[in-house]
């Protein structure tokens, strides 16, 4: 086989300083830890040994536990205390299981007995030296996924802050007509959204949605399709509306395999006639005077983006004074059977009306956005 065949040569090179009073075995260390392929650095004491680690920053300390001025486990002790990043190998002539005891609950990595045997000793090297190479990758690894944890927090705040700014900042004031929003998502964002827009024709168009799935992805699919329904405004009528939004959106729809379910619609404020187009959804609701939820027979076509673009149904009622339009996503489920609205001031707001149906329909443990929209004529 031609040499340059060879794989590459992947061993761990690494610094070792050998400490040991004995100049002879020392050297002999220093000898066989050179034939591994690694450097050796040999001192005699352990004020020395100590010095040189915090010098030369080695991988590995072979340390010889009777030593002058400092013995083996000071130096131990000391560097552990100090928290020094080094493997250490303690090794002493009295070979005692008391000894090697002692010294490991002191922090040491390994412990070798005199005299070596060359094949032991090789191999507690070896075995050392990898253990704390790993080590130090899987710090250094670590390291980094906390640093990717805290950047995608700060990413993922920032997203919810601008999620939020989306939704409308505060309801128009209109004569005779209250409407409201709630949304709280399972993570941090999420897919629904609600939006609403008064219009110079005297009329008012609003909108629920639920964009398929929850987080990033789908905050960032429920951004699109907000933007298509604010450009064109008053421009179409619903069912036109939503049309030149799938229409818009369906190489997107494609590609993503993301679907929509929505209702959108527009209300005459003079007359209370509302136009509803339900595109897959089936949550919309009147909430009558009894303070019982009666859930509204749309006429109902396919989430968008699951087939080719369509005109959809478009639904007519008339909202009478008391009565409440509730839209909800599919994360609610608020109960049509019994007084939803029973605590005093429950009927107030809109706002406190959304509150109310939030405390009735929002189970213990929120696995999906949850949104809602109420609009009252007075």
């Amino acid at each position: 086989m031609d040499p340059d065949d060879n794989p590459a040569d992947t061993r761990f090179h690494a610094r070792v300083v050998v400490a040991d009073d004995d100049p002879a075995i020392a050297r002999l260390m220093a000898t066989r830890i050179r034939a591994l392929g690694h450097e050796a650095i040999v001192v005699h004491d352990g004020a020395e040994a100590i010095l040189a680690v915090e010098r030369e920053a080695p991988d590995l300390l072979l340390c010889d536990i009777a030593m002058p001025i400092k013995d083996g486990n000071e130096v131990l002790a000391d560097l552990r205390a100090k928290g020094v990043d080094v493997a250490i190998i303690m090794a002493t002539a009295f070979g005692s299981e008391y000894v090697a005891v002692k010294a490991m609950r002191l922090g040491a990595d390994d412990y070798l007995g005199k005299p070596f045997d060359g094949a032991e000793f090789d191999a507690v090297v070896s075995r050392t030296l990898e253990s704390h190479r790993l080590r130090r990758e899987n710090a250094r690894l670590q390291s980094e996924l906390n640093a990717k944890r805290v950047q995608l927090e700060r990413e993922f705040a920032r997203a919810a802050e601008v999620q939020q700014l989306l939704f409308p900042s505060a309801p128009p004031v209109i004569p005779g007509w209250q409407i409201s929003g709630k949304c709280t998502p399972a993570l941090e964002v999420g897919g629904d959204f609600y939006d609403w827009q008064a219009h110079g024709d005297g009329s008012l168009s609003f909108t629920i949605a639920d964009v398929m799935g929850k987080g990033l992805a789908a905050s960032l699919f429920m951004a699109t399709v907000r933007a298509g329904l604010r450009a064109l405004g008053d421009t179409l009528p619903v069912a036109e509306t939503v049309a030149a939004i799938e229409s818009a959106l369906q190489p997107d729809f494609d590609r993503s395999g993301v679907f929509v379910t929505m209702v959108h619609g527009r209300i005459d404020l003079a007359s209370g006639t509302v136009d509803l187009v339900d595109v897959g959804h089936g949550l919309a609701s009147v909430l009558r005077s009894d303070g019982r939820l009666h859930r509204l027979p749309l006429p109902t076509s396919l989430p968008m983006g699951i087939d080719q673009p369509q005109r959809r149904p478009v639904a007519h009622l008339s909202l009478k004074p008391g009565e409440i339009l509730v839209l909800q996503s599919d994360g609610l489920e608020i109960p049509e059977n019994g007084n939803l609205l029973s605590h005093p001031g429950d009927r107030a707001t809109t706002e406190s009306i959304a509150d109310a149906l939030f405390r009735a329909a929002s189970p213990p443990d929120q696995s999906d956005d949850q949104t809602l929209l109420v609009v009252r004529r007075t």
